[in-house]
């Protein structure tokens, strides 16, 4: 049994049924399976009590061990050695008090007087993008899960009714009914917290109004603590409030600055009254009325929809699609996980291939398929789903062969109408894939960059025989040279190009841009493919590559234009910061 930091984990295959902390040792011995209770009485008091006290309170749901194989059908080739896993069960997640809810407000009045904008225009016409995104360097299917919704049942306790007239929703026994909405990120809350994996973003234009910043932010519990958020006024008088924000992760823009939509104000935290990382996403009106911005018939706040696009209440997709060396690790709150996430395998090793679902509904299945590099199937199974859970992941190992065939690999997974596909290698070892290193270059006169992944190029470089000023920046990357390899079943040829006019070199893992340059461009001479990587899918990164960024400075004009390609998101920030325009992710390199 482990439990998540936000919500309550049960894990497949445990021994154990769940039961409340607070219930007692008697009872929380008989609810043990029987095989067990033989031995329970030998088991020190202090070790039942902290047991106990780990189990979520959420109502206890018993699995039996086998439960995922016996849900898993086998249609084609190996069957599964085992599996398991488990799911996130709902509970509460943070609290404002009245006494620091008033004080929001008085800062908030306080610095509308003083700021002295703009009279409302056009009364409730706001309208919201999603608060949340996933920063760069990130490239799962999907990162978040609807944890909480509002509370329109102002009776308590245990006396709920969201917007839908459903119960995904909480308040507590002191007369608390939640407020707001709470996006959770997931997987791996702690562990992108700590990365600055989910960014909060504006959901409409508006004028900063109040920030708070410099609080704990790894809360586990409602131990009176104040948050750190950031609070937006836009044009009509409503205001949104951004809560649990990562400290020191707020924008600089101060109070009485604009902000855009989509506009980064901070990253996903649990700072204050929370439970674990998620955002609290709470709005008022320009009468500053507290409304709930989903429409739905048990909504008593607004007559309307507040988003441009409202998401379902119920959103079931396959968030990630792993290999690893094991099970996913999710320690106590407030430890970071280990996805235990691996891309390179021996024959005869064991993988385990984890899956991860949002909103998984009962009734549903899931089709699995691993490939080898020829394309023939080593095995196909589909999972069947009997239960609902907000956020769930489940697991199948199996040992590959000792005669597994080397080369790239590919799992694919279809849910809900969507197919996924992620990749690894099967190599004798790691040492066997034939890759490169792909040197970044600066030349401190021209202000431009150059890569290579050739070794004899390099070192020419090195030597001053492309002419004063190149130094390495220290920024690799990996890649491969080789078509041969059976390792590159999956890749794309990067085409080079060179500008005599600006002394510049141009890269591209786009088939069609590569045969438009050589085609329409003259400037541009062809020089033929840099160097084998993955091709990005719709501006991402399948799982297990690593994403490269092209950043390009704009100077066409002056017959200056010079691109950078990265993998660091830091860097490519930096040189959007500094003019430079952000083209995203161009092509993706073996991690």
């Amino acid at each position: 049994m482990r439990r998540s930091p936000h919500f309550g984990w049960v894990r497949a295959g445990s021994t154990t049924e769940a039961a409340r902390a607070g219930a007692g040792l008697l009872k929380f011995v008989m609810r043990l399976p029987k095989i067990l209770r033989p031995y329970a009485s030998r088991i020190a008091l202090p070790t039942l009590l902290a047991w106990a006290s780990l189990v979520t309170a959420a109502p206890p749901q018993a699995l039996d061990p086998a439960l995922l194989i016996d849900r898993t059908r086998v249609l084609q080739g190996a069957s599964p050695q085992g599996a398991g896993g488990g799911y996130w069960t709902h509970e509460a997640s943070d609290e404002l008090d009245a006494k620091e809810r008033a004080l929001i407000h008085a800062r908030i009045a306080q610095n509308l007087a003083r700021l002295n904008l703009p009279a409302p225009v056009k009364a409730d016409s706001t309208v919201f993008a999603w608060p949340v995104r996933q920063a760069g360097g990130w490239a799962d299917y999907g990162f978040h899960v609807i944890a909480n919704y509002f509370d329109h049942n102002a009776s308590y306790p245990g006396q709920v009714r969201d917007y839908q007239c459903g119960n995904r929703s909480y308040d507590r026994n002191n007369g608390y009914n939640h407020q707001g909405t709470d996006i959770s990120s997931w997987p791996f809350a702690w562990l992108k917290m700590n990365e600055g994996g989910m960014e909060v973003v504006a959901a409409a234009p508006g004028t900063i109004v109040d920030k708070i910043d410099g609080n704990f932010d790894r809360s586990c519990s409602f131990a009176g603590a104040s948050w750190n958020a950031v609070y937006v006024r836009h044009d009509d008088g409503s205001i949104a409030w951004y809560g649990h924000l990562k400290s020191g992760s707020l924008t600089t823009r101060q109070i009485g600055e604009r902000v855009q939509t989509g506009e980064t104000l901070g990253v996903v935290g649990s700072s204050g009254n929370s439970s674990g990382p998620h955002l609290h996403f709470e709005v008022y009106d320009a009468a500053n009325q507290l409304i709930d911005p989903w429409a739905g018939s048990c909504n008593t706040r607004t007559t309307r929809s507040w988003w441009a696009a409202q998401r379902p209440y119920h959103d079931p997709a396959l968030l990630m699609l792993t290999t690893g060396w094991g099970d996913p690790d999710f320690p106590a709150c407030p430890g970071t996980e280990n996805p235990k996430i691996k891309h390179v395998f021996a024959p005869g090793e064991r993988i385990y291939l984890t899956s991860y679902f949002r909103d998984q509904p009962s009734g549903q299945s899931a089709d699995f398929t691993m490939y080898r590099p020829d394309g023939a199937v080593f095995s196909q199974w589909q999972a069947g789903f009997t239960q609902y859970y907000v956020g769930s992941y489940w697991y199948w190992y199996f040992t590959l062969p000792a005669s597994a065939p080397t080369g790239s690999w590919t799992v694919q997974a279809v849910f809900n109408g969507k197919t996924h596909r992620s990749y690894f290698q099967v190599a004798q070892s790691s040492a066997n894939i034939p890759r490169a290193t792909a040197i970044e270059y600066y030349n401190t006169t021209l202000g431009h960059y150059f890569m290579t992944a050739y070794a004899s190029e390099a070192s020419f470089v090195d030597g001053g025989g492309a002419g004063p000023g190149w130094v390495r920046t220290g920024m690799t990357f990996q890649a491969f040279l080789s078509l041969s390899s059976p390792y590159l079943v999956n890749a794309a040829s990067v085409c080079r190009f060179y500008g005599a006019g600006p002394n510049s070199h141009f890269y591209t893992a786009d088939g069609g841009e590569c045969a438009f340059v050589r085609a329409n461009d003259p400037g541009w001479s062809y020089e033929g493919i840099a160097f084998l990587a993955y091709p990005a899918i719709g501006g991402a990164c399948t799982p297990g590559t690593q994403p490269v960024y092209r950043a390009y400075n704009g100077r066409w004009q002056q017959n200056d234009s010079n691109h950078r390609f990265t993998t660091s998101w830091s860097e490519y920030q930096r040189m959007q910061a500094n003019g430079w325009n952000g083209e995203g992710v161009v092509m993706c390199a073996w991690p």
